[in-house]
């Protein structure tokens, strides 16, 4: 018997487009601005915010709208 698996593949324009989308309709701000906050220490929702840190960590520290693992 095989283990089935489900996986999801989308590009770095996707990730990015998902991250802006829920930031803009969450928190009325942008995904650059949220991870600015986050990189900074200053954003308090991070619970709620966590498939979308999860997400932008994904990016790599590297990229505009990545976070470090």
């Amino acid at each position: 018997m095989t283990a089935q698996t489900d996986e999801i593949v989308m590009t770095r324009d996707e990730i990015a487009a998902l991250i802006e989308s829920e930031a803009q309709r969450r928190y009325g701000i942008s995904a650059a601005e949220l991870v600015r906050q986050v990189r900074g220490g200053t954003f308090y929702e991070c619970g709620n915010a966590a498939d979308l840190i999860g997400l932008a960590r994904l990016l790599g520290a590297a990229d505009e709208l990545g976070l470090a693992v």
